[in-house]
């Protein structure tokens, strides 16, 4: 087992060829460790790392991508949710009863408010969620990568001026549709920032304490 003064060479090391964030030196000490007391052609835990640039500079760009792909991946997991799960088949039936009731009996003017409150203030939160704390996502590379969740839903956002031209009564039921859809995805995209949000801070909470 490396001794904490070795463990602190390979965090300066790591941060002198510009490993910035916390997470990502986690990882890379954690691998680097194992690797140094496993490989016995080493003595010197300096000449070791300096045969170890071209992997330090590629698992950064990893581990990039594997994390925007897992954030998809659970945003997908998430909408299943709405179809799966008891709670939140009971918020996708009450977005679909709120949207009903204003297509039904309130102005074409009502129905586009409440439909953008769906839109957008879920695509404000996940500013608030990155945001907040200040310094977190600056240090936390997993951070960085939260508000790709809300890549899709916020499509909805930006079509909506085409899809507006579905009030027409003949149209009614596709906008309809298409107002249901994107609510659902927006919320399914919010809860899951906040859900990862939750996760990371109790790591960023353990990675200052250490």
């Amino acid at each position: 087992t490396l001794s904490k003064e070795q463990i602190k060479i390979i965090d300066n090391y790591l941060i002198k060829h510009g490993v910035k964030f916390m997470d990502v030196r986690l990882e890379l000490m954690d691998h680097l460790a194992s690797e140094f007391e496993e490989d016995s052609e080493y003595v010197l835990l300096e000449d070791f790392l300096s045969n170890k640039q071209s992997l330090i500079k590629g698992f950064e760009k990893k581990r990039q991508k594997s994390m925007h792909w897992s954030y998809q991946n659970r945003l997908w997991k998430r909408l299943f949710m709405f179809i799966s799960k008891p709670k939140y088949i009971f918020l996708m039936l009450s977005v679909f009863g709120v949207l009903y009731y204003s297509f039904n009996f309130l102005s074409n003017k009502a129905n586009i408010f409440v439909v953008l409150l769906f839109l957008v203030v879920p695509q404000i939160l996940q500013f608030v969620a990155y945001y907040k704390p200040s310094k977190m996502y600056k240090r936390v590379q997993s951070f960085q990568f939260i508000l790709s969740i809300m890549a899709i839903p916020s499509i909805f956002l930006y079509m909506l001026n085409v899809a507006k031209g579905w009030l027409l009564p003949e149209n009614a039921t596709l906008f309809f549709l298409y107002c249901f859809i994107a609510a659902i995805f927006n919320l399914a995209g919010i809860v899951e920032v906040y859900q990862i949000k939750k996760e990371l801070l109790k790591q960023y909470k353990h990675l200052i304490r250490a």
